[in-house]
């Protein structure tokens, strides 16, 4: 970790989640489909359920049915970089599955940015409404 750097995933310092914050093992993931809420939106599937943790944790989740394997992984990571990005923003306590779709692709950044903040907002996720720091794309490299 950088110096200076402080706190969850998304503040200074931090690129990637812990592994505590993440849900890896598949009864995990059953565990939030079965038994979680969900919300739907056109980049995305979001599923929610309460854990019993002081952290919230993320999985994420791109179908075959997407594409051959660049344009999964190109999904998965604009998910990933908006978790990144927003992460600081989640209420401790929950698992959160994200199911790319195909538009994940298609659209541009701040309107996926602002309908992925929309899928948050209405499962109640976000702990602040404080500065959206994914709104604005990153650095072109």
């Amino acid at each position: 970790m950088k110096e200076g750097g402080r706190g969850p995933w998304g503040s200074p310092g931090r690129a990637t989640l812990r592994r505590v914050e993440r849900i890896v093992r598949r009864e995990q993931f059953r565990r939030v489909f079965d038994c979680g809420i969900q919300v739907v939106g056109r980049p995305a599937v979001v599923y929610t359920v309460p854990n019993e943790l002081e952290v919230s944790r993320l999985g994420i989740v791109v179908s075959s049915r997407i594409g051959r394997a660049a344009a999964r992984n190109r999904v998965r990571r604009r998910l990933r970089e908006w978790a990144r990005r927003s992460w600081h923003r989640v209420r401790p306590g929950h698992d959160i599955v994200i199911v790319g779709r195909r538009a994940t692709r298609e659209m541009s950044y701040p309107g996926f940015a602002a309908e992925m903040a929309r899928l948050f907002s209405a499962l109640q996720l976000w702990g602040d409404e404080g500065e959206d720091r994914c709104s604005q794309p990153g650095p072109v490299e």
